[in-house]
């Protein structure tokens, strides 16, 4: 590879540039994401990378003592009481001619090296007092792993009994069943996990640790970084320090009522216990390849902003009133706290759910995409803070809560290629396993190899509040949004600078402009203008440009 290829110009984002650190330090090599976003390119990565030292082990798995639940498992607690029906699940292949031992040992190996996976919820018998995770020490959780004779690995009512079994309160958070086609064909290992415990990272994650056990009979040993235990420790001290966020979060989402998705005579009491209902969008590749890569490259910024400009768009459009739209947002949650941290190898369920309110007014194509772009990196601390203000802050959290509710998620999960998590394929376990929280819940994921991706877009509805047609009219608007946004961008001026990209200089929108206009800026212009400013005026321009902010930072979710 060329050693100054830019990482997100090829088209990576924040959950690439987890799952390059998490590499790097199963290599031997300390590298944080946020130093992807800085160094970019392989040759800076060289420089910055440096060895695995102790302080990146801190804060090992523990048995001792409960967990407080996190932000959103908090969130969660709040939308229903079942604990049960809150499933995901992957299918993982396994090699022809595995032993059903190894096939065993493999998965105990995984429960065994991520702690999340063996622990249980403990709800207070008399309703009082904080929710909690106890951890069962390593090696005493073995899973039994049943072999269905001549059954469909891919058998729907097989996953549905699975989940079934699994109960959070008696510690039954996996469930595994494998699938032997024989000696000469690669078999089939389904995994359900209890969404408490795993999101899109840790998919990842698990994916590679299985393969590495299913080929050497135990679990890697090295890029464990810090532990889910240390992590939800450290969030009621990380609460306290972010309470001087309270404010910018009441400001922006003070009367961003009407921005709601649905007009107020057509809203329900709420979405929570009614049925899901789906309704899939698939983009070409060509615009796919517009999204993903050539609009964030132009435009400096992560290809949710391109996403969430369309979506604002459509649903303006269907709305037929008003210029902005109120939504949670969700992040992968894995953001640097106060103390150092190392969670790109560590299972668990870190998502961040936060509510923005994003407004457009009478913009539209490149001019909206790039006022979206600033909307979302004015977020302070990629919305971390917001969950442990509203969940874990005693004074901000009933200041928060009496805020505007959206009744639209938008999560981008990033892209999904045929080598992450080894090969494996996240599945449909039903209408049923994850509740529906939002009137609105809007899931993207780049399927595919990494040359050819698919945007696919899955609009899930709460049944009686939004109808199937509805549903499919957004999502038609939302394409259609996407495709014109595609075609303004590429009649826009090259430049797709804003104020953000520049940190060390006060320019505000109108300035850069006028800048824009006056040094007909566009890639490279550093370049022409050296003779005139001296050698140096590209490296140094080029320094001010990477030390903005990154593309897409904390954008893509983990859910």
């Amino acid at each position: 590879m060329d050693p100054d290829a830019d990482f997100f110009r090829l088209g990576g984002d924040s959950i690439m540039a987890i799952q390059l650190a998490a590499r790097a330090g199963a290599a031997g090599l300390l590298l944080a994401p946020r130093d992807v976003f800085t160094g970019r390119t392989p040759a800076r990565l060289a420089l910055t990378a440096r060895p695995v030292g102790p302080e990146a082990a801190a804060g090992p798995d523990t048995a001792e003592g409960g967990l407080p639940l996190t932000p959103i498992m908090r969130w969660w607690r709040e939308q229903d009481g079942r604990s049960t029906a809150f499933v995901q699940a992957m299918a993982f292949p396994v090699p022809a001619g595995t032993a059903p031992g190894r096939v065993g040992a493999a998965v105990t190996a995984l429960v065994d090296r991520h702690a999340a996976l063996r622990t249980r919820l403990v709800r207070p018998g008399d309703g009082s007092g904080d929710w909690t995770l106890e951890p069962a020490p390593a090696g005493t959780v073995t899973e039994r792993i049943p072999v269905p004779a001549g059954a469909d690995p891919l058998d729907p009512a097989r996953a549905a009994a699975l989940r079934a079994e699994l109960d959070p309160e008696r510690g039954e958070m996996l469930r595994a069943s494998w699938y032997d086609a024989g000696p000469d064909r690669p078999g089939v290992l389904l995994l359900l996990v209890h969404h408490l415990v795993v999101d899109g990272v840790s998919w990842r994650v698990l994916g590679e640790d299985l393969a590495y056990a299913l080929e050497h009979g135990t679990a890697p040993t090295t890029g464990r970084g810090t532990s889910f235990a240390h992590w939800a420790r450290s969030l009621p001290v990380e609460a306290d320090g972010m309470a001087g966020e309270l404010d910018w979060w009441r400001d922006r989402l003070t009367g961003s009522e009407e921005d709601r998705l649905l007009p107020a005579d057509d809203r329900s009491p709420g979405a929570s216990g009614r049925r899901r209902g789906t309704v899939t969008a698939e983009l070409d590749a060509t615009l796919t390849r517009a999204a993903l890569i050539e609009l964030p490259a132009a435009f400096h910024c992560g290809a949710d902003a391109v996403l969430l400009t369309a979506l604002v768009r459509a649903a303006v459009r269907r709305r037929g009133e008003g210029g902005g739209l109120l939504l949670h947002l969700e992040g992968h949650g894995r953001e640097p706290l106060s103390v150092p941290v190392d969670v790109s190898r560590t299972v668990g369920w870190f998502v961040t759910q936060y509510p923005v309110r994003i407004g457009l007014g009478a913009d539209t194509g490149a001019a909206a995409l790039k006022r979206v772009k600033e909307q979302l990196r004015a977020v302070p601390s990629a919305g971390l803070g917001w969950g442990l203000l509203r969940h874990m802050h005693p004074t901000a959290g009933p200041a928060l809560a009496a805020l505007p509710v959206p009744d639209v998620r938008f999560a981008y999960l990033g892209r999904f290629a045929g080598d992450d998590a080894a090969g494996g394929r996240l599945l449909d376990t039903g209408p049923d396993a994850v509740p529906v929280a939002h009137a609105l819940e809007i899931d993207v994921l780049a399927r595919g190899t990494e040359e050819a991706p698919r945007l696919e877009a899955t609009f899930s509805y709460a049944e009686g509040v939004l109808t199937a047609d509805e549903v499919a009219e957004l999502a038609g608007l939302w394409s259609a949004e996407l495709a014109a946004l595609v075609a303004d961008a590429a009649d826009a001026p090259a430049a797709g600078h804003t104020p953000s990209d520049f940190p060390l200089v006060d320019l505000d929108t109108g300035q850069l402009d006028a800048l824009v206009g006056d040094l007909d800026f566009q890639d490279g212009f550093a370049e022409d203008f050296a003779d005139d400013f001296g050698d140096g005026f590209a490296d140094d321009f080029a320094e001010i440009v990477d030390d903005g902010p990154g593309h897409g930072r904390g954008g893509e979710a983990g859910r």
